[in-house]
């Protein structure tokens, strides 16, 4: 008797969607790349910002049958929704299976937040909101959530550039970043125009989040689509302010930045000692009223107590007044990354908890550090700045003691400056298709933008020149942080007295 054996051959040989079958969806043809066989993964991208609920897929296969979800498909006539992802099964005649994953990507990859504002009207202004609805698309990186919200410029030099920055107030508190990084209703979309790498900020935020500081902002990359066009990548990110998610001091907290005078409003409440401007970001208060008094008493008195004779005194000293160990991170982040406005200048945050002593942070505003400025002298990855700037740190180095903690400190950044590094690489990978898109919007590779110190072609170029940038900067200040431990060496013989 003649054995008839039924073939076991299932393989999906041929994937795309075509322009001719998604004419609403596609401009071109979008051919998978199914060389993956080892995992059975198929991917491809669709370069342009569709959504993919009802796409019809067009596959060949060596099997007798393909279904999805158990559901038979039928090449050039079978739509499904691939936001998501799917599991094509493709089933051989003897009914053995292989099960492959369709990997689609949209536009960059990056989740999409589509703004409209009311009636198309600009955003022209950082003090005047306007008002809009928004859409965003997480693409499974970020919750889907939409509704109505308000839009106003903000930054400084930052706004009086091309790519605007933005402050979004939403109707009501939404977890936009996901619910580990709670809700609220403020939300802020960095432009980082001219930081070509789009990474600076995130960087140091990378810094943060290894220190002892207590609250590092949360952000994503987005691409942004305000009023029908496309705008560029933005940094979707938490606001510094008071919230249980964010800085978490309670109302009876207080959260100052040091900054200038002209860059004051009519609605800034701020207070001046000596040698430093507070603005008092939170929580509203009158001037000359009980709370702004009392603010302002306090750091009158401890910037007292830090220049006074006895400012290393461990109890009547500054160590009476400052939260060292946040002094110390806050320093080396800013330091290590050589930030600019670092220097007491501005974007520099400190925060008060009732009874608590005054911490430095959150960290903030690093567009124009790593080098990428071209004044100060601080596209150099040498000396030092943060230290040597007339404030409250120079003081502190003063001090042995101090000097001593920051030298240990800064052993541990070093230790993870790997992990620092393949956090770029990282982002740099996320951001390929994006920094395209970007430039194509924004057309900056190549040329100078303020206030550049290099200029580069290339994406590549520019995320290597960051990465070679730190690594100097973090062997340079080993050498240093161990010269000015050996000099001051010989004026204490008191070791941690500040902990």
């Amino acid at each position: 008797m003649l054995t008839v054996l039924k073939s076991s051959t299932k393989s999906l040989t041929y994937f795309a969607f075509l322009s001719a079958e998604n004419p609403h969806y596609l401009t071109e043809d979008v051919i998978f790349d199914l060389s993956d066989t080892t995992n059975l993964i198929v991917s491809g991208r669709i370069p342009n910002y569709v959504a993919i609920d009802s796409l019809i897929a067009t596959f060949k296969t060596t099997g007798v049958a393909v279904s999805v979800n158990n559901i038979t498909q039928h090449s050039d006539t079978t739509a499904n929704d691939y936001s998501s992802g799917l599991k094509y099964v493709v089933q051989a005649e003897n009914g053995e299976t292989n099960e492959y994953t369709i990997k689609v990507q949209v536009f960059t990859g990056l989740p999409v937040l589509t703004i409209e504002t009311e009636n198309g009207v600009p955003i022209v202004s950082k003090y005047d909101y306007v008002k809009a609805t928004y859409v965003l698309d997480g693409f499974g990186i970020l919750p889907d959530v939409s509704g109505i919200l308000e839009i106003q410029g903000r930054g400084n030099s930052t706004f009086q550039m091309p790519k605007k920055p933005y402050q979004m107030k939403l109707d009501k508190k939404t977890a936009m970043l996901g619910p580990t990084f709670g809700q609220d209703k403020k939300w802020l979309l960095l432009a980082n125009y001219s930081d070509k790498t789009m990474l600076r900020t995130e960087t140091a935020f990378a810094m943060s989040r290894l220190s002892n500081l207590d609250f590092t902002p949360a952000s994503r990359f987005v691409e942004l689509f305000l009023n029908g066009s496309y705008d560029g990548t933005y940094q979707l990110m938490q606001k510094i302010e008071v919230s249980a998610s964010r800085v978490n001091i309670t109302k009876n907290g207080f959260l100052l930045e040091v900054d200038q005078l002209t860059r004051m409003t009519d609605d800034d409440v701020y207070f001046e000692t000596s040698r430093h401007l507070f603005n008092i970001k939170e929580p509203e208060l009158a001037v000359d009223g009980t709370q702004y008094d009392q603010i302002k008493n306090f750091i009158t008195e401890a910037e007292d107590a830090l220049y006074g004779p006895d400012f290393k005194d461990p109890e009547n000293g500054y160590a009476r007044y400052l939260d060292i160990e946040s002094f110390v991170d806050w320093y080396l982040i800013n330091e290590i990354s050589r930030n600019n406005d670092a220097v007491f200048f501005s974007s520099c945050y400190m925060n008060l908890a009732p009874g608590g002593k005054l911490k430095m942070g959150p960290v903030w505003d690093f567009d124009i550090a790593f080098g990428n400025v071209d004044y100060n002298g601080n596209e150099s990855p040498t000396g030092f700045y943060i230290k040597n700037a007339d404030t409250w740190i120079k003081r502190l180095f003063e001090d042995p003691a101090f000097a001593s903690l920051v030298k240990t400190r800064f052993k541990y950044f070093l230790s993870n400056k790997a992990s620092i590094i393949k956090q770029i690489d990282g982002n740099t990978s996320t951001l390929h298709f994006s920094a395209a898109e970007n430039n194509d919007r924004w057309n900056t590779m190549g040329i100078y933008v303020w206030p550049n110190a290099v200029v580069f072609d290339t994406y590549e170029e520019e995320t290597r020149y960051l990465k070679q940038w730190i690594n100097v900067r973090m062997s340079w200040l080993a050498t240093a942080f161990e010269n000015i431990q050996n000099s001051s060496a010989k004026e204490t013989n008191e070791k941690g007295r500040l902990r």
